[in-house]
């Protein structure tokens, strides 16, 4: 039953995007972006604890953390170029 209701979510989005293309895409890109922004702490975790102990030894988790926040920037001024 919940697969219908996915499918008519899948086809509303489907229709929308194809009636105003550019308001479905900056939603969808706005969400992303929020969504990376809210989740930089778990990033930063995840990625500094998986990395190698002889990594870890030379770099910290700040250095992680402006690595992250250095992506997510520019991931957000690419969607902002290309949302116009």
């Amino acid at each position: 039953m919940e697969y219908v209701g996915y499918g008519l979510v899948v086809l509303i989005g489907l229709a929308m995007y194809f009636f105003r293309p550019k308001q479905v895409y900056k939603f969808l890109a706005d969400a992303v972006t929020n969504n990376l922004v809210k989740n930089e702490a778990e990033i930063v975790k995840g990625l500094y604890n998986r990395l190698p102990i002889d990594v870890k030894k030379v770099v910290t988790s700040k250095q992680i953390a402006m690595i992250v926040a250095s992506v997510i920037d520019l991931v957000q001024n690419i969607i902002e170029e290309t949302k116009e």
